[in-house]
């Protein structure tokens, strides 16, 4: 997984690759707020096109940083988005349970990344 921050777009790029671990998941996605906890205010895409399953990461990690995520945050994210781009149906099909542990926040899948970015910046 990588990240980057773009302060101008208020946005945050996050890359999954291949094999990811809850492991994975735990320590890299909390240490992007902890580093930049000005991302509270910013939207994200996620680019999620080249995970796979092989890493063996869980649901129970991804409500664990939804957990995390609502205790840093505290609703001051609310009205944010969140664009996953993927091709796969099941990750498409999580994200509509996100909503659940991220209320507030708005989340929506998309095939190519332009149309996410697009969406993400709100144009």
């Amino acid at each position: 997984m990588t990240w980057s921050v773009d302060a101008d777009c208020r946005l945050v790029l996050v890359t999954c690759r291949a094999a990811v671990t809850d492991d994975d998941l735990l320590s890299a996605i909390p240490q992007i707020w902890q580093q930049h906890p000005e991302v509270i205010g910013y939207d994200t895409v996620v680019d999620a096109r080249a995970l796979t399953s092989e890493g063996g990461w869980t649901w129970p990690a991804l409500r664990e940083i939804a957990r995390r995520w609502r205790d840093f945050a505290q609703g001051r994210d609310h009205g944010r988005r969140t664009a996953i781009v993927t091709t796969d149906s099941w990750v498409a099909k999580l994200t509509a349970a996100f909503v659940l542990d991220y209320r507030g926040r708005r989340f929506r899948c998309f095939g190519e990344p332009a149309a996410a970015f697009e969406w993400a910046r709100g144009t």
